[in-house]
């Protein structure tokens, strides 16, 4: 073993014995046991994400064994995730048209979508090139070429409509795809946040040939659904969650997941529209000057309206969820907790369903900005049957409504009254109780080891205003005689973070390793390993892996520690 070209196929270990590096995963074509527990698994997990939008008229669920026309680039090549770190290998993939048609649908469209299957092909060809050639221009670093080449998916060929009004199909299925990833930001043009001319009118088309249109939203970001207003038949928006696209179609599953970001109505409704990234020339460095204002944190405090807010989403049955009460737990010890109580009736007559009753908290407008309402924690029913009924308990830390004060290097609870808010989304969520605190508390007592290298006017918003609504959801409690817990500041413990200096020494066998290393070496190990002279480990590029996550780095494969040169 001390030929050198054998070195980089084996690793050093502890116990000073030599083992031959190999794959960790398979090369067999079997299905394991595993694999076909873990599909099912990712199989419920995906169908509980999945995220109604629109329903008009309860189009959906379709009957089983339908026909539907079926349209789009995520039809047969779905997007199943990112570009970088999120491109990674898998057995098989189910595309949303195989999927329907497992699930006994009837794809009318099938010659549209073998169309497309070339079209994608041949775009995909082009775009590899266009990297291979940008190669060239950054020096070899694929990572650089890659990521500054995003592929745009291609829209597809118009339908022919006298075919599409003849095919059988009431209902069409558009999927609506976008592809992102690492190191290379959205833009706001057609291809990428805003729909293409081309996608607009094939949508256009297919409308006009189908008296019902659901539009999938295939994307791992935000788009624009400004276009979605000009369609009157598209009933019913779902944001698709990369498998069993079927079982939501069909009913075997009940979509019962929430919004976790807000859809805005226009793009320059968010708040650093106008300055994120290359919109203000510098994509080299990102000053985030909205502070904690972002999300749902940004369009709740400063009133701005939006298309579909956070925690919102839709089922095919409906529900009511009513906050009962409040209590405290843990007072006195280190964790203290905060329990709110809720109780979730399914109130439709015709589908089982699960709901997920949601949290928010108002903390009093004293003295630091804060949000007008902030998540403090949510909980998902039981399958519930039309009439059923189930009580929650929400239990969540106290810490969760403490405020960090910058030049206190402390997160504090402000003595006043904070509004607990209950229901299935920050919209439709009802003022349901309250907590009183007497006096502002330390809850966690840090320390500034981050020197501040400049100041950024953050987005702060008028604190007059946010009185006004303080007052306005106090006024609304007492009026309704809301359940008050009482806290007192004397039953909070304090906890003081203290940070150590490090010793720059590292103990045992990993010590000795490490001191042999030198700087770059280090950085190697710490950063992962690119492979041998690949030069990046990007998505798939592992060479001892089947994906680069989990890549053990040959970093040290030239230090003492190296049987090979013991």
């Amino acid at each position: 073993m001390h030929n050198r070209e054998k070195q980089t196929d084996t690793i050093w270990r502890s116990d000073t014995k030599l083992k031959n590096r190999t794959f960790t995963g398979s090369t067999s074509d079997a299905v394991t046991k595993r694999e076909q527990e873990n599909r099912e698994i990712a199989r419920r997990a995906a169908s509980e994400g999945f995220v109604l939008l629109k329903n008009d008229g309860h189009l959906l669920p379709l009957a089983a064994k339908g026909k539907i026309g079926l349209y789009g680039a995520g039809a047969v090549k779905t997007i199943k995730g990112g570009t970088g770190s999120g491109d990674v290998n898998e057995r098989d993939c189910v595309s949303i048209c195989q999927g329907l048609k497992a699930a006994g649908y009837e794809v009318t469209s099938d010659a549209w979508l073998s169309s497309y299957e070339t079209i994608y092909a041949d775009a995909r060809q082009a775009w590899k090139e266009e990297v291979l050639r940008k190669l060239k221009q950054y020096d070899g670093n694929f990572f650089q070429a890659y990521s500054t080449t995003p592929f745009v998916v291609p829209c597809g060929d118009s339908i022919d409509e006298e075919a599409a009004k003849a095919d059988g199909a009431d209902v069409a299925v558009f999927v609506l795809s976008r592809i992102a990833g690492e190191n290379a930001d959205r833009h706001d043009t057609e291809g990428d946040y805003f729909i293409t001319k081309e996608e607009k009118s094939l949508l256009a088309q297919i409308s006009a040939s189908y008296d019902s249109v659901v539009l999938v939203i295939n994307t791992g970001g935000l788009i624009d659904l400004a276009f979605t207003e000009e369609f009157t038949n598209i009933k019913s928006i779902v944001q698709f969650m990369q498998a069993a696209f079927a079982d939501i179609m069909s009913g075997a599953v009940n979509p019962s997941g929430k919004m976790t970001d807000s859809w805005a109505y226009t793009y320059l409704d968010y708040p650093n529209a106008r300055t994120f990234s290359h919109k203000n020339g510098n994509t080299d460095t990102e000053k985030y000057e909205e502070g904690i204002f972002v999300g749902y944190r940004y369009f709740d405090t400063f009133d701005v309206p939006v298309r579909y807010g956070f925690g919102f989403g839709l089922s095919y049955t409906e529900f009511s969820v009513v906050g009962t009460g409040v209590s405290a737990s843990g007072l006195g010890t280190d964790q203290p907790k905060i329990s709110v109580t809720a109780s979730v009736k399914n109130t439709g007559n015709t589908y089982a369903g699960k709901e997920v009753a949601e949290v928010y908290v108002s903390c009093p407008q004293n003295g630091m900005p804060k949000e007008y309402r902030r998540l403090a924690g949510f909980a998902k029913t039981r399958l519930l049957s039309p009439g059923e009924n189930q009580d929650l308990t929400i239990t969540f830390p106290l810490y969760q409504l403490a405020s960090y004060h910058e030049d206190r290097s402390a997160w504090i609870l402000e003595a006043g009254t904070y509004g607990i808010w209950v229901g299935n989304s920050l919209e439709s969520a009802s003022l349901s109780a309250t907590i009183s605190l007497d006096a502002d508390v330390v809850m966690v007592q840090c320390e500034s080891i981050c020197e501040r290298k400049e100041d950024l006017k953050e987005l702060i918003p008028d604190a007059g205003k946010m009185k006004e609504k303080e007052a306005a959801w106090k006024s609304l409690a007492e009026s309704l005689k809301l359940p008050d817990l009482s806290v007192c500041a004397d039953q909070i413990v304090t906890e003081t973070v203290a940070y150590p200096e490090h010793s720059g020494v590292t103990e045992g066998k990993a010590g000795e390793i490490v001191s042999t290393l030198s700087e770059e070496q280090l950085i190697a190990l710490a950063t992962g390993d690119p492979g041998k002279g690949q030069e990046n480990a990007l998505g798939s590029a592992g060479l001892t892996v089947p994906g680069a996550a989990a890549e053990t780095s040959s970093a040290a494969i030239e230090s003492p520690w190296n049987v090979a040169s013991m």
